[in-house]
């Protein structure tokens, strides 16, 4: 029973980690930190409830909510049925992750949600620290985020919290930082929040404090920036254009910023982008409109139904998250699931007095944390493959890049990065051997199978064709591209 109470007091203090870590590695942007905090947290969470199997306390799952698991069925069904299901690992396995999190805070007691709040406030100083110096220094006030919004926006989500449990103190200093980001969505945000909070909580006084405020949040969008705006309602415009095409099953979890090169014409007034700027727009078009009327309905009924504190956090973040994408990057997703589940009651615990089946839980709940983790890590092992195959394509050594990428291709059949890059290496060596012109061709067809949406590869494909004499076959790609690149139009046939 102690090695279990010592397991217990271990996963608390990993998914404590887990959680303040994220943000501290580069705002999650690169594929290792996302398999180190994902793996963290599989593992925390994992040892966490095999240690209340040995100690035969279960907390009941069947009091827990059913929506989060039921979405992230809709989510893997959604990779499932996608086009290009090699981009969509990633995002999945953030969402999971997410869910992880909700589930944990949903089955952790008040006292040890308290403990890791402290951390994930640790970690929010010091990242506060240093964006006042890197605005000391005449940098963008970012902290160890890939931007200033996505910081902004995991400062929005403390911030309510924080008011709610009357931390002013705190509350102002992240406040203060969060304004040296210059985010104006976060403010406008906060300052919708604000309102709601003082209509429902108050009487005269706060209800003209909440018309005062209501009126600054007016001058704040007169002064937003107009080229901005606009560009957003193009990327949303473009969203409704890819959730028309997929209605239900989306193009898959994480592959928007592919997808958009299908509605994009280049060149246009509208910019490139990765994301939709709009959090349910991008949920729609990637999983379908029932997921993500699934999973949006739940958050707002656990916003309206609980009384806690963190329900005029996750009311910010829906402000915020309608005209940009704080929810998609992987901190600021995770500390909002986090939230949310702080919002559902504790489930009561079961006993199970069997000692066979306290050992045989305990078996299937290592397992199920070991896939996790070992589903955490591969991406990060095919993106290791690929780069260092793509340092030789770049260094000019095209023979030891297309040995790594056959290697690469091989270990990672569903990656579309390793794909391309292979009917590249290929393509350039046919230029002065053309032995490989059919092999690339092969490699093309394979490229393009686990992406359809990448334009240029259908132009090198059917010029392949097209050098081996087989027009036949290269009018066939760009028929194929007319189906897939909507605002692309064929060439005319020429007269035989």
């Amino acid at each position: 029973m102690t090695c279990a109470k010592i397991a217990d007091k271990t996963a608390i203090i990993t998914i404590a980690i887990a959680l303040a870590l994220y943000p501290l590695l580069r705002g999650g942007l690169d594929l290792w930190s996302q398999a180190l905090v994902q793996s963290a947290l599989f593992g925390g969470l994992a040892l966490w409830l095999a240690a209340r199997a040995l100690l035969g306390e279960m907390p009941d799952f069947l009091r827990l909510p059913a929506v989060p698991l039921l979405a992230c069925g809709a989510w893997l069904l959604a990779w499932a049925l996608s086009p290009a299901p090699g981009y969509c690992r990633e995002a999945a396995l953030n969402w999971i992750a997410g869910a992880a999190a909700l589930y944990a805070a949903a089955m952790l007691d008040n006292h040890t949600r308290k403990s890791i709040f402290g951390w994930i406030l640790l970690a929010s100083w010091l990242m506060a620290l240093f964006a006042i110096y890197q605005q000391l220094r005449g940098q963008p006030a970012a902290a160890l985020f890939f931007n200033q919004n996505m910081f902004a926006g995991w400062l929005a989500l403390l911030i309510p919290a924080l008011l709610a449990r009357g931390k002013w103190f705190q509350s102002a200093l992240f406040f203060g930082v969060l304004l040296l980001t210059k985010s104006r969505g976060a403010a406008f945000a906060l300052y919708l929040t604000s309102i709601i909070y003082l209509v429902f909580r108050g009487g005269v006084v706060k209800k003209s404090a909440a018309v005062m405020l209501a009126f600054a949040g007016g001058l704040v969008v007169l002064h937003m920036n107009t080229f901005s705006l606009a560009q957003r309602y193009s990327w949303w415009q473009a969203a409704v254009e890819l959730i028309k095409l997929r209605p239900l099953s989306g193009f898959g979890p994480g592959t928007f910023g592919y997808a958009y090169a299908t509605v994009h014409v280049p060149g246009s007034a509208r910019f490139s982008t990765t994301f939709a700027h709009s959090y349910s727009l991008q949920l729609a078009a990637e999983t379908g409109l029932l997921a993500a009327a699934l999973w949006l309905g739940w958050i707002l009924y656990r916003t309206v139904k609980t009384r806690r504190a963190e329900k005029w956090s996750i009311t910010a973040m829906l402000f915020m998250s309608l005209m940009d994408y704080i929810l998609v990057t992987p901190p600021n997703f995770l500390l909002f699931c986090w939230f949310l589940g702080m919002t559902c009651e504790q489930p009561r615990t079961v006993r199970i007095e069997q000692r066979g089946r306290r050992f045989l839980l305990t078996a299937a709940i290592i397992c199920t944390g070991l896939a996790g983790i070992y589903a955490a890590t591969l991406d990060h092992k095919a993106d290791i493959a690929v780069l260092r195959a793509k340092a030789f394509f770049d260094s000019g050594d095209t023979i030891r890049a297309t040995a790594a990428l056959q290697k690469a291709s091989g270990e990672y059949p569903q990656n579309p990065r390793a794909a391309l890059l292979l009917a590249q290496a290929d393509e350039l060596q046919a230029a002065t051997n053309r032995a490989f012109l059919s092999k690339s061709a092969v490699d093309y067809e394979r490229a393009l199978r686990l992406d359809p949406f990448r334009p240029a590869s259908y132009d090198s494909l059917a010029k392949i064709y097209e050098r081996l004499g087989n027009a036949a076959l290269a009018a066939g790609v760009y028929e194929r591209k007319a189906q897939w690149i909507k605002w692309w139009n064929p060439p005319p046939q020429k007269p035989r």
